[in-house]
């Protein structure tokens, strides 16, 4: 660098311009030098402004974009949060609380709008109870089906009301309640809102009014009739009305229901509908049998049946009388019970009579007859039996009748010397065993009804000839189903099913097909499931049809399983087939090998509702059933 000089000054200025001019090049050429090294002439350089208006438009539509996207999702967003703090549609329910069952009841929707401002899409719709009949509205419903009303655009302050008239048919002293939605949208949202109003209801009371007729007093034995009266003091019709009645334990019919549930003593008996003012009478008959003492409940109600099947009780009366014990108590039991039960197909009966004068008089002229009732598919069958009466064991012999309806042994003073004139006290037994038969085919139900009757002359002198009865007995057969379980290496025909070694070889391997066939007579079946566990010298081959559901097989338990969800009634007969491998050991030679465990079948009787279990014996080599396979089960050695 140069030092400046006071004698040359003017050497010292041009030099500091030269050094300028040469940091302005390096800079001009930092800027502007070409991929070459030259400058362009710098004098003929112009301002390019081609590209700068594009980003300039685009910079601007994509804030635009950006801006609008968040107004959007702010009121999409941040509008649920926004609470609604008007009134809105405002409801109210006018009407009883304590209904009468079968009366027209009449309910007014008063509507409100109590909000500040419009509201719009506002409807009106009722949650009614199911067993509410709409018999009118106003405005008029087009779907009585869907009770809802339109009320479209709903000015500030505007209001109006709903008529609905119409009758419950509910069960007495039971509650239930009526509702009010109000659907509406406020001016300035996107969303609708409720308001629900709702009416407790409770049954209190019936246009229906009933009364019972019962004797002041009864005597075991004595048929006595019992009298039901309703009367409609409404002014509708009551629609598709029906008679429940609940009898007393050890109360007979005369004429027995097929509609009678003996474990709970109920019978409905359907009826006609009953016009306003109109009265109906129901008439029962029957007696106690003689081992019952003490008061007895009637209890009686009419109503109808809901869609469920469950029943509506719109009036109910009680009625007792007291019940005394007769002069001769006779006492049935049938298989170890004297109550209803199942029996098998063949099964024999086993019954036992049990008879005593409780009287303190002496009884003359007395008379026991048992009776035996076939019923068929739920109808008594007229000379059909399901009784081997060929086989009949009974020590006392007593005189049978099997040509009628109801087939008897009777027993008097010729089978039994002490009925001519019993002592009080006296007591005794008459024991029979008689086999049954098995269904027909084609039957879907069979029950063998089983009554024991008593009659006496004379007590203490006194002619009487008075009747008394045993609690009747009914013994439904239950589903005959069972399943047979066998192994094949031929089929009938003499077709091979099987492959391999027969007689089988030890550490060889042969092929068997096993059958399940399932057979039954009576009634369907339901979760039906066969099942049974494969040796450890058997193998699984995976190789299986059905006629029905599916057969499957669990490595982890080496179990066989084949599932039937449902049998029908009218399917007698059902077969599965699997294909298993046995390999024999060395500790299986001269003897048979096992193939399969015990064969075990569950299902359940929806008829009776009772479950089956049957168990079969496990399969071997020794193949009795396979004419080809037959004396050739013995496993050999190699």
């Amino acid at each position: 660098m140069l030092k400046p000089n006071k004698h040359h000054p003017h050497l010292f200025r041009r030099h500091r311009r030269d050094d300028r001019a040469a940091e302005m090049e390096k800079s001009l050429r930092t800027i502007y030098a070409e991929d070459d090294g030259h400058l362009p002439d710098l004098g003929t350089l112009e301002r390019d402004h081609r590209h700068r208006w594009p980003w300039i438009f685009f910079g601007f539509m994509s804030l635009i974009a950006v801006v609008s996207l968040a107004i959007w999702a702010g009121f999409f967003l941040l509008q649920p949060l926004r609470e609604f703090r008007g009134s809105g549609l405002q409801l109210t329910i006018q009407g009883p609380e304590r209904i009468t069952l079968g009366r027209e009841e009449t309910y007014t929707i008063v509507w409100l709008n109590k909000d500040k401002h419009p509201l719009t899409e506002a409807d009106v719709r009722l949650g009614l109870p199911p067993h509410f009949a709409v018999t009118s509205s106003e405005p008029p419903l087009t779907d009585v089906t869907t009770p809802i009303w339109k009320l479209g655009f709903v000015p500030v302050a505007g209001q109006g009301s709903i008529i609905v008239r119409g009758v419950f048919s509910g069960a007495l002293d039971t509650q239930s309640a009526l509702q009010a939605i109000g659907n509406y949208r406020p001016s300035g949202f996107s969303r609708d809102f409720q308001f629900l109003a709702t009416q407790p209801i409770t049954y209190k009371d019936s246009v229906l009014k009933g009364a019972i007729e019962l004797p002041p007093k009864v005597l075991s034995g004595d048929v006595i009739s019992i009298v039901y009266r309703v009367v409609n003091q409404g002014a509708q019709t009551f629609a598709d009305r029906g008679t429940r009645v609940f009898l007393p334990p050890g109360f007979v019919m005369n004429a027995a229901s097929d509609s009678m549930d003996a474990a709970t003593g109920e019978v409905f008996f359907p009826g006609k509908s009953l016009p306003a003012g109109a009265s109906t009478t129901l008439l029962i008959t029957g007696s106690f049998t003689s081992d019952v003492s003490g008061e007895a409940l009637f209890v009686f109600e009419t109503g109808h049946r809901d869609a469920h099947g469950g029943f509506l009780a719109a009036e109910r009366t009680e009625g007792r009388v007291p019940v005394v014990a007769g002069d001769l108590s006779i006492r049935l039991v049938a298989n170890g019970s004297h109550a209803d039960r199942t029996i098998g197909q063949q099964e024999p009966l086993r019954i036992t009579l049990g008879y005593q004068n409780t009287s303190p008089e002496r009884l003359k002229g007395v008379t026991l007859v048992l009776g035996f009732e076939t019923i068929v598919d739920g109808r008594s069958a007229t000379g059909t039996s399901l009784l081997d009466w060929s086989k009949l064991d009974d020590a006392t012999q007593g005189a049978s009748s099997t040509k009628t309806r109801v087939q008897t042994l009777r027993y008097g003073k010729k089978q039994l010397v002490a009925f001519s004139d019993l002592e009080p006290q006296a007591d005794g037994t008459i024991e029979i065993t008689l086999p049954t038969l098995p269904a027909a085919s084609g039957t879907k139900d069979l029950v063998i009804r089983i009554t024991a009757e008593g009659e006496m002359l004379s007590v203490g002198g006194t002619k009487v000839r008075r009747l008394v009865h045993a609690q009747p007995i009914n013994l439904r057969y239950r589903s005959d189903a069972d399943v047979q379980a066998e192994a094949r290496y031929f089929t009938e025909e003499g077709a091979p099913v099987g492959s391999g070694p027969l007689p089988p070889v030890a550490l060889k391997t042969t092929a068997y097909q096993v059958t399940w066939r399932l057979q039954k007579t009576l009634h369907p079946l339901e979760g039906v499931v066969v099942s049974a566990t494969l040796p450890k010298v058997v193998a699984w081959s995976a190789r299986t049809t059905a006629d029905a559901g599916n057969v499957s097989y669990d490595e982890s338990t080496r179990t066989v399983r084949w599932n039937v969800d449902q049998i029908p009634n009218d399917v007698k007969d059902l077969e599965a087939h699997f294909k298993i491998q046995l390999t024999p050991s060395v500790f299986d030679i001269g003897r048979f090998a096992d193939l399969l465990g015990e064969t075990k079948f569950q299902a359940q009787d929806p008829i009776v509702n009772e479950a089956l279990s049957r168990i079969k014996p496990p399969l071997t080599t020794d193949l009795q059933n396979d004419e080809g396979a037959r004396g050739k089960g013995v496993v050999r050695k190699e």
